[in-house]
């Protein structure tokens, strides 16, 4: 099946067997319809515009209301943490036309979470917006990073009990505090050597 952009715009679906042409502006409808049903994080943003589209699973995972977040810079809002500075990222996105990473970001009500995210640099009416696509993997996160900070090269095993005990997923980047606070224990356990 293929859809082409038609002049009078309308969309033409050809499916091998017959045609039919259907108005751009519903087939737009439609698919924007099914983006917002998505369970994924899916947002629009312009490089000087801000955000012009929030999906139901940006709601969801970021506590944002569509109303809230339509305007704002996406980095802004989220406190964007990205592995490259805000600059080069966005360089990145311009040359390129894409970007893929993980990022940390902070919602509404203060927790970080890890994102998968996938970005793509757009022209829609001469205007250029990066479609944002990301997939929270906070929990695998942590898991990974717990399960590193447990391995016996690392810790002895009264250390392993403390870190087994301190990482939990709601908290994965809130623990700078007690992750210092579990490692200077650590290190008091292994500085007094072997239990009895």
């Amino acid at each position: 099946m293929r859809n082409d952009l038609t002049d009078n715009n309308t969309i033409r679906t050809t499916d091998g067997i017959g045609e039919a042409a259907a108005p751009a502006t519903d087939i737009s409808r439609r698919q924007a319809a099914l983006i917002d049903l998505s369970y994924e994080p899916i947002f629009v943003w312009g490089l000087e515009t801000g955000i012009t589209e929030w999906n139901t699973g940006a709601e969801r995972l970021y506590g944002y209301s569509r109303d809230e977040a339509i305007g704002r810079e996406s980095h802004r809002l989220l406190q964007t943490i990205s592995p490259l500075p805000l600059r080069k990222y966005l360089e990145i996105l311009k040359t390129e036309g894409f970007w893929s990473g993980e990022l940390r970001h902070q919602t509404k009500d203060g927790r970080e979470v890890f994102v998968e995210s996938r970005q793509q640099l757009v022209e829609s009416d001469g205007r250029r917006l990066i479609l944002e696509t990301n997939r929270d993997i906070t929990e695998r996160y942590v898991e990974t990073l717990r399960l590193t900070l447990l391995s016996p090269p690392i810790c002895s095993l009264p250390c392993q009990k403390l870190w087994a005990n301190t990482l939990r997923p709601d908290d994965a980047f809130s623990m700078r505090s007690t992750w210092k606070m579990t490692l200077r224990r650590c290190i008091a356990i292994f500085a007094a050597g072997p239990s009895r």
